[in-house]
């Protein structure tokens, strides 16, 4: 959807070719368990193993739970993509969500889950539209 958003001129080749970068690899799809080892090794000491922050695709997993379970019975489903701290929201239904609602709705969640997020781009959408009905820019402190 990230490398769809800035092509001006869609095509049906464009948006059905997937291009090697729109695949995350195996490490970013699998979180690895603490003390857990490659095949062959020992295991390892769960002290042995370096304590790192929670991951911020920990959050956006929690986050989009979230925001689907309090929107789908409203008929809003919720797609969701982080990079580099910055997290992007396409809110789709038939007509458009409401882009205040959906503005206030997202300053809740993000007070409630506090995600490691620095930048919020929200999209508004109606399936089968080419375009967002309308987008809006956040940045959270």
């Amino acid at each position: 959807a990230n490398r769809l958003a800035v092509i001006t001129s869609l095509t049906d080749e464009v948006l059905t070719t997937i291009e090697p970068e729109d695949i995350p690899s195996l490490e970013a799809a699998v979180p690895r368990q603490r003390g857990a080892s490659q095949p062959g090794q020992a295991p390892i000491a769960s002290d042995a193993v370096e304590t790192k922050p929670p991951s911020p695709q920990i959050d956006v997993q929690k986050l989009t739970t979230l925001m689907s379970q309090t929107l789908q019975p409203q008929g809003i489903t919720v797609k969701t993509n982080l990079t580099d701290h910055s997290l992007q929201v396409m809110f789709e239904a038939i007509p458009a969500p409401d882009e205040q609602q959906m503005l206030t709705f997202i300053g809740d969640v993000l007070q409630q889950c506090q995600p490691e997020i620095t930048h919020v781009t929200l999209y508004g959408h109606q399936p089968g539209a080419e375009f967002p009905t309308w987008s809006q820019e956040m940045v959270v402190k």
